[in-house]
């Protein structure tokens, strides 16, 4: 669940990032936004992101893809410095 880095620290491996992913999504803003996102997306024809910044960090909650664009990288569960992303 934790990974090494050779600096001698440690960061949160990809298990733990997908149990926190699941735990957040069972009591989390996301089911309640969602309707809201699908409209959104419906109306503007663009993806829409759901995020919550914490820290200078952005954490992707939710994603709705538009049907006729290209791929955004942020993926739900992805954490990215804000500075670094559409929504920070």
């Amino acid at each position: 669940m934790l990974a090494y880095n050779t600096d001698g620290t440690y960061w949160l491996g990809a298990r733990l990032m997908r149990l926190a992913h699941a735990a957040w999504n069972t009591a989390s803003l996301a089911p309640i936004a969602r309707p809201f996102i699908e409209a959104l997306a419906a109306e503007v024809g663009e993806t829409v992101h759901l995020a919550q910044l914490d820290n200078g960090q952005v954490l992707f909650i939710d994603k709705l893809k538009a049907t006729d664009q290209f791929e955004t990288l942020a993926r739900v569960g992805h954490v990215a410095p804000a500075y670094c992303t559409g929504v920070g």
